[in-house]
């Protein structure tokens, strides 16, 4: 038997899960090029979240990448990140977000159109 009586309940995908009060997605690892390529997208629900977002590389690079997160549309957190900017191979941050607000990560290459594989964790608490 799993922890809580719950299985499977560590997934891969642009979607938030739940165990308690604690809240968690893991986009897997995507490509992206110099397109804004969706990472994670989902809906909260009732209570509001205190969430930190973490954007990692999947393989070395020198190029930039532009990291947004928006919620409900509105662009919270746009930021560039990467080979000529930062020796860091993730970034991390930390956002209040309300009950039942649309949330929106995104990744794209400003340096020139080839892919790099990344991907976003988001872990959070429901209160």
């Amino acid at each position: 038997m799993s922890l809580l009586g719950v299985s499977n309940v560590v997934s891969a995908g642009s979607s938030v899960s739940y165990i308690g009060d604690r809240a968690y997605a893991y986009s897997g690892v995507i490509a992206a090029d110099n397109n804004a390529t969706t990472y994670l997208d989902f809906t909260t629900g009732q209570g509001y979240m205190v969430a930190r977002f973490q954007f990692c590389y999947g393989e070395p690079a020198t190029d930039d990448y532009e990291y947004v997160v928006k919620l409900n549309n509105e662009t919270m957190i746009q930021t560039i990140s990467g080979g000529s900017t930062s020796v860091n191979t993730f970034d991390v941050f930390e956002l209040i977000i309300p009950a039942e607000t649309q949330v929106l990560c995104t990744a794209r290459n400003v340096t020139d159109t080839s892919s790099l594989q990344m991907d976003v964790i988001m872990t959070g608490r429901v209160y």
